[in-house]
């Protein structure tokens, strides 16, 4: 007998999933959808920051915790941050830079909510599993990055 998946993976719902929302000076803003070009930007970020601060973002089970790593990197890619934010939030970076539109309180429910976004979420477990198979061991050792025998 064949188990129902306990995660909505197929048709409407997965193509229109519910999108996390912020509440900021009373308005409510709803994320965007996630897509390439935020992937790329927030690879930009991650590697903006040296390992040893991206080390102090991971969990006890060595995972990279997504908020964490953020404002880890967020001395060392400020620009790539905040245009991530605006990207997913629909503004701009220089609103983000006003308090007076975005009061720093409202940063925390930010990198919360991204933190849960489904489109992320989905990204990381493809990525998880990408990082498990034969083709990212093939790419690791053409770039030099595998294990070299001596």
């Amino acid at each position: 007998m064949t188990e129902k998946p306990s995660e909505v993976t197929t048709g409407a719902a997965a193509l229109f999933p519910t999108l996390p929302t912020v509440e900021v000076n009373g308005q409510t803003l709803t994320m965007k959808r996630l897509g390439l070009s935020d992937a790329l930007l927030g690879l930009k970020i991650f590697s903006s920051a040296s390992a040893g601060v991206l080390r102090h973002a991971q969990s006890g089970d060595g995972n990279l915790n997504i908020g964490l790593a953020l404002i880890a990197a967020l001395p060392y890619a400020e620009e790539h941050v905040l245009q991530l934010l605006a990207n997913v939030l629909g503004t701009t970076p220089k609103d983000l830079r006003n308090p007076d539109k975005f009061p720093l309180p409202v940063f925390n429910d930010i990198i919360l909510a991204l933190g849960e976004h489904p489109d992320l979420s989905a990204f990381l477990d493809n990525v998880g599993k990408l990082k498990e198979s034969k083709v990212f061991d093939q790419l690791k050792q053409r770039i030099g990055l595998g294990n070299k025998k001596n």
